[in-house]
């Protein structure tokens, strides 16, 4: 038996009830959302040194390794750069594709 999805419902259901994961621990939700979480990040900061000169990509390195919030922020400001955006699209992206994943394979 085949679910479909909406576009609306990609957006507006959390991902594990996409999966038919809902009923998980909470313990595996948070680790299935970290590890979901930093799969997203992984694709903006992949985008992110696609988009920069390879001195800005070193500079970027070394900002990133400060791990201050505000240092990267203001390197994403100077290079327009919109980080919240970019995740919020690759989020709905991973969305999309695990969807089509599950749907595929039921």
């Amino acid at each position: 038996m085949s679910t479909s999805y909406s576009i609306e419902d990609i957006i507006n259901k959390d991902i594990l009830e996409l999966m038919g994961a809902k009923n998980m621990s909470d313990e595996e939700k948070l680790k299935l959302y970290k590890k979901i979480a930093d799969t997203i990040y992984d694709r903006v900061f992949i985008k992110i040194d696609n988009m920069l000169s390879d001195k800005d990509v070193e500079d970027w390195k070394k900002v990133l390794d400060t791990k201050d919030s505000k240092q990267i922020q203001e390197f994403l400001q100077s290079k327009n750069i919109d980080f919240m955006k970019m995740v919020l699209e690759e989020s709905l992206i991973y969305k999309t594709e695990i969807t089509s994943l599950m749907q595929a394979t039921k």
